[in-house]
């Protein structure tokens, strides 16, 4: 088989640029602690999805610079038509329930989502970190694929698809209406120091934007998705992205541009 290297899909200085321009510290390193607040449109159904990457993880991740990287597999390989991948994932991980991960729970959990591969033949478990994936055809992007909100891994005894029991960085505490969530910091997660920053993180799902306006300029949360800034009045200390409002107390990755459904475990407060 030929081994696929993780590598950039693309970079752009722009947003860097375009934080500095908006008042964001470049310099400012990303630290624990604090209570996130992010307020989100309402969904009619399950969870939105900042409240859904709080709680879930996906086998691979796409960084807001491009950066192709391992999260619950730690390795890929492809066999030369990239029609056979085997995946390895990463050992120790825990639900939130304390189950350990198991490669059935993955397989499961792929075979689960239609949307995210269509092109799926079957999975099968190779060992107990191992798992090969069996597609119809040709995919070379299988990789990228599998960082699809699509490919979440759950338990498989979650045969419903509808639980609120993870891998993530963080734990639901409850589940609030419109798909919102209050969550806290899982501790000795995995991911510890690279992701995860608050300790508290609160989804607040609601119906329109004025009133996620109005959240914001009463100091309610500390962001909002799906708001231009030009539709409410400039609050100090606030900066604007292409579709997100937040404090200036808020600190994100350079390269971030515009809202970010890993928001939760990616933006920490200065």
């Amino acid at each position: 088989m030929t081994r696929v290297y993780r590598r950039a899909l693309f970079a752009s200085g722009a947003a860097a640029a375009l934080l500095a321009a908006a008042g964001v510290s470049l310099n400012a390193a990303p630290k624990c602690g604090g209570h996130l607040k992010i307020a989100v449109p309402r969904v009619p159904s399950g969870l939105a999805p900042e409240a859904s990457s709080a709680l879930f993880e996906t086998l691979t991740e796409l960084t807001p610079d491009g950066l192709l990287k391992p999260r619950l597999a730690t390795d890929w390989e492809t066999s030369a038509d990239a029609r056979i991948w085997q995946l390895t994932l990463r050992r120790g991980v825990r639900f939130h329930d304390g189950q350990l991960m198991q490669a059935e729970d993955v397989a499961i959990s792929l075979e689960r989502a239609p949307l995210g591969l269509p092109e799926l033949a079957g999975v099968v478990i190779v060992d107990t970190n191992k798992l090969r994936v069996e597609l119809k055809g040709s995919d070379p992007h299988l990789p990228i694929r599998l960082a699809s909100a699509d490919c979440i891994v759950r338990p498989a005894s979650d045969t419903q698809g509808d639980g609120i029991i993870g891998t993530g960085c963080y734990a639901a505490r409850h589940v609030t209406p419109g798909g919102g969530l209050v969550a806290v910091r899982v501790n000795g997660h995995y991911g510890e120091a690279q992701f995860g920053w608050a300790d508290r993180v609160d989804i607040v799902a609601m119906s329109n934007a004025g009133m996620r306006a109005q959240a914001f300029n009463d100091g309610v949360v500390d962001a909002v998705v799906s708001l231009d800034a030009n539709t409410i009045p400039p609050v100090q200390g606030q900066v604007a992205l292409t579709d997100m409002v937040l404090r200036d107390t808020v600190g994100l990755p350079v390269a971030t541009t515009k809202s970010d459904p890993r928001m939760a475990e990616r933006f920490w407060l200065v």
